[in-house]
């Protein structure tokens, strides 16, 4: 049985004019889930002031930055110095996210977490100390900052809240 392979217009002009940006205000590290895509970008554009941030997407956001993956730490850290030396930005911005599917997916981690008596924020909380401890080390002199995208109930709505981790 053969697939049938839908034809797709090869043009599209973006609507979005080139502007060659000289160097980018912060290397961003956040999770791949499309339902926080556009949130992300709100939050750097309108709240941050980032018009022009490096993405590092990764399913999960931090956790391939997190020692206990090993080789994947080990190529985390070459991703991030590769776009480190390559953006010159002197910022990184990690984000985490309510329901996020990597951890809540996970049924081993969440059974270690009922064990521990913590729920998968506590330990999203952690890894993304414990990310932004390691970038310290890593990137000296480099502002890192650390934010959980929580999802509250406003009246009808349910709107994304974006709340730094200290």
């Amino acid at each position: 049985m053969e697939t049938a392979i839908k034809e797709v217009s090869a043009d599209y002009q973006s609507q979005i004019p080139w502007q060659k940006v000289v160097q980018s205000e912060a290397i961003v590290i956040h999770c791949s889930d499309p339902h926080f895509k556009e949130h992300f970008d709100n939050f750097l554009k309108n709240h941050l002031k980032i018009a022009h941030p490096t993405h590092i997407v990764i399913p999960g956001g931090i956790t391939l930055m997190l020692p206990l993956l090993g080789k994947g730490f080990k190529f985390g850290k070459q991703i991030v110095d590769l776009v480190s030396d390559i953006s010159k930005a002197r910022r990184i911005i990690c984000i985490a996210h309510e329901d996020c599917m990597i951890y809540k997916e996970h049924k081993i981690l969440e059974w270690a977490l009922s064990k521990a008596g913590m729920n998968i924020k506590d330990i999203q909380l952690k890894h993304l100390k414990e990310a932004g401890s390691t970038f310290e080390l890593w990137f000296p002199g480099t502002e890192i900052q650390l934010y959980y995208a929580d999802v509250e109930k406003q009246g009808d709505n349910d709107v994304v809240v974006f709340k730094e981790v200290a």
